[in-house]
């Protein structure tokens, strides 16, 4: 399954614990793709 996860880009909070979900779905089989701004977007990266 293709998965988008968007992230609220304010601070590396929410961008932490959704890269996590992101490694959890990559290990079941999933495709995984972010969508953010800012110093999330940075972090992500």
């Amino acid at each position: 399954m293709k998965i988008l996860i968007t992230t609220c880009g304010v601070g590396i909070g929410h961008s932490s614990r959704d890269l996590a979900l992101a490694e959890y779905l990559k290990n079941n089989g999933h495709t995984v793709e972010f969508a953010s701004y800012g110093s999330g977007l940075k972090y992500l990266k």
